[in-house]
């Protein structure tokens, strides 16, 4: 078995379907498909180490990939303290894999070979994660620390620790966002008949992000008769106020309050701009052409009135 599959693959088929406590669930066709997995990673490197040295640009995708990269690494540490190897195979092989080919998707690359211009950015990434795959897959670790033309010995470098700096509350939300609001598109496409040309999204009024802000802001929730009393000064029809506070209030228990929170603090502003943004992206992977509006712009273009039902974070959709 280890000729055919290698001590890496038998490795992790062993540790990755096993806890603590648990036995492990082996099979020859997991550890084929780790040995797979393990030589697309080698030709990753190969492909990355081949590139010229370019300066970081530190857009969006950049600073969301290294904000990730962070994240990888104090997770990954953790697990493996924890002794939760299986955890730690997850995020260094499959987990860092799907972040890096979701950059690659913001960045508008069909391949690894495209993304040139982010040769430092992605030196990097795969730098940290060579370290990360020692105590997992030593061979394959090495190889490849060896690939990238790295000094030494990978099982002798400095273990990585997350840096603060890189970390990007912003980028990854707005990644969160994006990626979100993607999937709210694609499952109104599968009701709707035909083929898209046009998607217009709309960002909520003002008033909806005030209401949000006061409600998040307090420790404990309020009534809708005390919420409703804060807002008597907006200039909103108090049915459809009140409807819109007891949909907030009822969503509260099943919703990431604290990341709501920190969005909302962003602002409407924030939400039309990183829209406005990502339109062209929005575009490439929709198939059609993107319109983005304020609720409460003048010009607005709503045939369906679509755009009331916009909440912050959840831009109303309109397809035709």
């Amino acid at each position: 078995a280890i000729r055919e599959y290698g001590a890496d693959a038998l490795r992790i088929a062993v540790v990755s379907t096993a806890g603590l406590l648990q036995d492990a669930n082996f099979s020859l066709t997991l550890a084929k498909s780790v040995r797979d997995f393990l030589e697309k990673i080698r030709t990753q490197y190969r492909v990355v180490a081949s590139m010229p040295d370019k300066e970081p640009k530190w857009d969006r995708a950049e600073r969301w990939l290294m904000s990730r990269l962070q994240r990888v690494v104090e997770e990954t540490t953790e697990a493996l303290e924890n002794l939760d190897i299986r955890r730690a195979t997850q995020m260094v092989l499959y987990q860092m894999d799907n972040d890096l080919s979701w950059f690659l998707r913001r960045k508008g690359c069909s391949s690894l070979k495209e993304a040139e211009e982010s040769s430092s950015v992605l030196k990097r990434y795969l730098e940290v994660r060579a370290r990360l795959l020692a105590p997992l897959a030593p061979y394959t670790a090495e190889e490849v620390w060896s690939i990238l033309g790295m000094p030494g010995l990978v099982c002798k470098a400095e273990w990585p620790k997350p840096d603060q700096t890189l970390v990007d509350e912003e980028a990854e939300m707005g990644e969160e966002f994006v990626r979100s609001l993607i999937e709210d598109t694609k499952s109104i496409f599968r009701v709707v008949p035909g083929k898209p040309s046009r998607i217009v999204y709309y960002v909520a009024a003002s008033w909806k992000w005030k209401v949000y802000r006061d409600i998040l802001s307090e420790p404990k929730t309020p009534t809708i008769r005390e919420a409703l009393s804060r807002f008597k000064e907006l200039d909103v029809d108090k049915a459809t106020l009140a409807r819109f506070v007891k949909t907030l209030l009822e969503s509260l228990p099943k919703i990431d309050r604290g990341r709501l929170s920190s969005w909302v603090k962003l602002g409407a502003e924030h939400e039309r701009k990183l829209l406005e943004e990502v339109k062209g992206f929005l575009e490439r992977e929709l198939k059609a052409e993107v319109l983005v509006y304020g609720e409460d712009d003048p010009d607005v273009y709503d045939p369906r009135s679509r755009a009331k039902l916009s909440r912050p974070r959840r831009p109303a959709i309109y397809v035709e």
